[in-house]
């Protein structure tokens, strides 16, 4: 910790564009680094319309391996929708991407509802 590197304060350059640019990955500059945010998102959507899935086998009285069955099929078939929508929308910015994002969270705020109508019927 006697290092020169530690005793003296960090300093921003005068002009900020000598740092460039941050290379966050992907192609597309816009995109890049919503990757993380959009895929956790994804996730969390096709877990909720697995759940449905799920919860839809059982009130048909299925037998829990065909239960299981429909929560993965469901899952998978959502994350496939999302890679498919991804391919449609590359090199689109954002904004012109929220279409399909608002369809695709439909099934989440389903299960929102649901949950909270269980809740308050408890």
């Amino acid at each position: 910790l006697n290092h020169r590197y530690f005793q003296t304060e960090p300093v921003a350059p005068e002009d900020p564009k000598v740092l460039g640019a941050i290379n966050l990955g992907g192609g597309n500059r816009s995109a890049a680094g919503y990757h993380e945010f959009q895929t956790k998102k994804r996730r969390r959507e096709a877990k909720a319309a697995a759940k449905m899935a799920e919860e839809d086998a059982k009130m048909r009285g299925e037998v829990v391996d065909r239960q299981k069955e429909a929560f993965d099929r469901a899952y998978r078939d959502h994350l496939k929708k999302g890679a498919i929508a991804d391919e449609r929308n590359k090199g689109k910015m954002p904004w012109q991407q929220q279409e399909w994002q608002q369809k695709d969270s439909r099934p989440w705020e389903e299960f929102q509802q649901q949950q909270q109508y269980h809740q308050h019927a408890r």
